[in-house]
């Protein structure tokens, strides 16, 4: 998993020099994530981690406009999250298994159910809640954006 990360940390760091800094936000995520899973499964398709691996390997990436952590989970059983109220931007990627969300609407009478197969991902905003049903041997690509220029006003 650690080579794994490293080579995904090296892959963002790239993409994010080649698009503008003008992009941010969602439509960054959202570059980003077809970027990756192009890169993914040209050269980690077939990835199958040790059974010793670490669950879990957090990187950060820093930038002008951003801060990006990205976190590669391994679920070695069952996990379910329930009514998780997103603190940031996220875009989640399936590499490997599946991964079934659930996002609830503010009325409650529309939820919308969605299944993350492996190469596919989904991009949500900030304050989005939802349920994430991650299942047995899955390996979840997650990346959170942090703007730092969120809030601009002029100063007087």
């Amino acid at each position: 998993m650690l080579y794994l990360s490293k080579q995904i940390h090296n892959s963002i760091k790239e993409e994010l020099a080649l698009i503008s800094s003008k992009i941010n936000g969602l439509m960054l995520l959202e570059i980003l994530k077809y970027k990756l899973i192009d890169k993914i499964r040209n050269n980690y398709s077939n990835y199958s981690p040790k059974i010793d691996e670490q669950d879990t390997v957090v990187t950060n990436l820093i930038n002008e406009n951003n801060e990006i952590d990205i976190k590669i989970k391994l679920y070695k059983s069952q996990i379910v999250n329930v009514k998780s109220e997103l603190k940031s931007n996220l875009l989640i990627l399936c590499i490997s298994e599946m991964v079934e969300i659930s996002l609830e609407s503010i009325n409650k009478k529309n939820n919308f159910n969605f299944r993350c197969i492996p190469m596919t991902g989904l991009v949500l905003p900030k304050g989005t809640l939802c349920s994430f049903n991650y299942k047995k041997n899955s390996i979840i690509l997650e990346i959170n954006l942090n703007e730092k220029t969120a809030d601009i006003e002029k100063n007087e």
